[in-house]
């Protein structure tokens, strides 16, 4: 009976041992597998943010001509400036009473005054401080 069972464990090593022999032979050379092979892993595709683009500000020009003011209705947000086509300097001053204050200063014949940006929704009187008689409001929605 013991030599049966010893020729049992001599054929259970040999087997073992060519089964190792084939897994570590030259045709695998990462080494031995198991199992079911695991598929490659598809990667992840990249998202790359697209710009936003800039928000372009509002800007609308007012004028000024004949010793006048010409009438303006702007959205809420607009860059405001005022163009004198008279032969005279003039200003674009809020009224005192206006709920939003602002002044471009001097503006001389043919010039451009720098922008006063309108961020509240309302109705702005204003005048000119060099010729009181000149008076406008601008409207803001």
């Amino acid at each position: 009976m013991r030599s049966r069972h010893g020729w049992f464990l001599l054929m259970a090593a040999s087997v073992a041992a060519i089964a190792l022999a084939r897994c570590s032979s030259s045709s695998n050379p990462t080494g031995p597998t198991y199992g079911t092979p695991t598929p490659a892993t598809t990667p992840t595709p990249v998202t790359t943010p697209t710009a936003t683009p800039a928000t372009t500000p509002m800007t609308a020009q007012g004028t000024i001509a004949g010793f006048a003011f010409g009438s303006l209705t702007v959205a809420v947000g607009t860059s405001v400036t005022w163009m004198n086509m008279d032969s005279a300097p003039h200003t674009a001053t809020s009224d005192a009473s206006s709920a939003f204050q602002f002044d471009t200063g001097t503006i001389a014949p043919g010039a451009t005054s720098g922008p006063i940006v309108f961020n509240t929704a309302g109705t702005f009187p204003y005048h000119c401080n060099v010729h009181p008689s000149m008076h406008a409001t601008i409207v803001v929605h």
